[in-house]
C-alpha cells in the first residue's frame, strides 16, 4: 500500500488521497484520489492508466489488490 501511494504522489503530487483497507469482494484496500486541478481528458486518462498499471504490477507482485481511482473536485 506504501508502494503505491508514493506512486501516486509521485505523479501528481498534489492529489488528495484517501485509503481504506476495507475488504469487499477479494479486494484488499481502496485508494480514491482527489485532484484540486483541471485535468484534460487525455491527461485524465494517461493518469488514470499509469494507476492501473501500477496497481496490476503490486497484484501481480504481492498477490494484493488495490483499487484505485481519480476524480476531479
Amino acid at each position: 500500500m506504501t508502494a503505491f501511494t508514493l506512486f501516486i504522489r509521485d505523479v501528481s503530487p498534489e492529489a488528495r488521497l484517501e485509503i481504506s483497507f476495507a475488504r469487499h469482494e477479494g479486494e484488499d484496500a481502496h485508494i480514491s484520489g482527489s485532484f484540486r486541478f483541471s485535468l484534460s481528458e487525455d491527461e485524465r486518462e494517461s493518469l488514470a492508466n499509469q494507476i492501473a498499471e501500477k496497481g496490476l504490477d503490486l497484484l501481480l507482485a504481492t498477490g494484493f489488490l488495490i483499487l484505485a481511482g481519480i476524480e476531479e473536485l
